[in-house]
């Protein structure tokens, strides 16, 4: 198994410039994105969503953030968290097919409240800021994919792997945008990673729509708390008892060190 794969992937949030992404993958993102505003509208009004609306708002915090396609607000992590799961709830979201990973709702449902909190301090995120940051939580939510599910690698087919990956994916997302230092880039992912949830037995219910909902809200909780020095391990996807073989038979970590930045598995999405 790949040594440092958590250190890796860091380096790769915090390194990774908008001149790196080649004009095709700037564009898929732009794709993913327009694409996710789309289900999330569409999603808006299903009973799904609004009863996770109605539930989160008796324990929300300041209404900071937006709810797409409803004339509310809510604090940033229950935001991140409906506007996910309204982009879902009909299954019209993008799939990375390879891996059949949902991953731009956690990522996007991140970030546009991410923005929103920046902005109520003061702050901003630009629109280049965003779309890198979208590009490189897809990608990881992708990658871990691959390394987990993809021969040589044997996954464990029960688990929802947009709820494995994508929380992952969210806090590498919030974690280039916040600007957090490598150990707190290691801790976003380790933290998220703690947090990887979701099997398929309950697919077709209304938790096919939480699955994501819940890594979009886990992971931007996960980038905050490091921000503020809530700590995790450094080696947390590789390491004896993690994330890797704790969520495949048998993991092929090998593949992020060699494709991360190099095969851009959003072209697949």
């Amino acid at each position: 198994m790949s040594d440092q794969t958590t250190q890796r992937i860091a380096h790769f949030i915090r390194d990774t410039v908008i001149d790196d992404l080649p004009a095709d993958v700037q564009h898929e993102a732009v794709r993913s994105f327009v694409n996710w505003v789309g289900c999330t509208m569409s999603g808006a009004q299903h009973p799904a969503t609004q009863i996770a609306m109605q539930v989160s708002r008796e324990f929300s915090g300041a209404p900071a953030a937006t709810l797409l396609g409803q004339s509310r607000n809510l604090d940033v992590l229950n935001t991140a968290f409906i506007n996910c799961l309204a982009s879902s709830v009909y299954g019209f979201n993008d799939t990375h097919l390879a891996t059949v990973i949902h991953p731009a709702g956690p990522v996007a449902a991140t970030l546009l409240s991410l923005a929103e909190r920046m902005a109520g301090r003061g702050e901003s995120m630009s629109g280049v800021q965003f779309q890198l940051a979208l590009t490189l939580g897809i990608e990881v939510s992708c990658q871990l994919g691959v390394a987990l599910l993809s021969p040589p690698a044997q996954g464990e087919l029960g688990w929802y792997m947009t709820g494995v990956t994508s929380g992952m994916g969210a806090a590498a997302a919030a974690a280039r945008v916040l600007g957090l230092s490598h150990e707190q880039t290691c801790w976003a992912l380790g933290i998220a990673g703690n947090q990887a949830s979701g099997y398929r037995q309950t697919h077709g219910t209304m938790c096919t729509s939480f699955v994501p909902a819940h890594a979009a809200r886990c992971g931007l909780h996960a980038a905050l708390l490091a921000q503020a020095g809530f700590t995790a391990s450094l080696n947390a996807i590789e390491g004896d008892n993690g994330y890797a073989q704790l969520f495949s038979v048998a993991p092929h970590l090998d593949v992020i060190t060699r494709q991360l930045g190099q095969v851009w598995e959003i072209r697949a999405n």
